[in-house]
């Protein structure tokens, strides 16, 4: 992707970069290149395979907050039945 990766820290599984002199979530910088944009205030970012570390495009998914809410909410209910 072309970004320069300058580790700062890993909070939680999150893995945290300094990106234009600002500590960053590396997934929400990913994200927003991939996009374009920056992330609205109603956007979160998905870890598809649920690895907080894993930030390759291809494992992310920006969705709504009540999109990402509803996307664990179900996988929970689904566990929770079986």
């Amino acid at each position: 992707m072309g970004m320069a990766r300058r580790v700062a820290s890993v909070h939680e599984g999150y893995v945290f970069i300094w990106h234009e002199g600002e500590r960053r979530r590396e997934h929400q910088v990913v994200a927003e290149a991939m996009i374009g944009r920056p992330l609205r205030p109603d956007e979160e970012v998905h870890h598809v395979n649920e690895i907080r570390s894993d930030n390759a495009p291809e494992n992310l998914q920006v969705l709504t907050k009540s999109e990402h809410m509803r996307l664990h909410m179900t996988k929970r209910l689904r566990k929770a039945r079986r």
